[in-house]
């Protein structure tokens, strides 16, 4: 299986500053989101993690 390739969000028409405002938003209203991962056309294009969880975490 062939990893998730990663891309910049504005080639797929998201200026990055857009989600910069998105994950502001999120720690301004303590929303509990503990990872997210925006894929496009099959891309990874954002994604992040709030401590204790990584990208290696296992999800059961």
């Amino acid at each position: 299986m062939s990893p998730i390739r990663i891309d910049h969000p504005e080639n797929h028409g998201l200026p990055a500053v857009a989600l910069s405002r998105f994950f502001d938003m999120i720690e301004k209203n303590n929303l509990l989101v503990n990872s997210f991962m925006l894929l496009q056309e099959g891309r990874i294009t954002a994604r992040m993690w709030r401590a204790p969880y990584r990208p290696e975490s296992l999800f059961v």
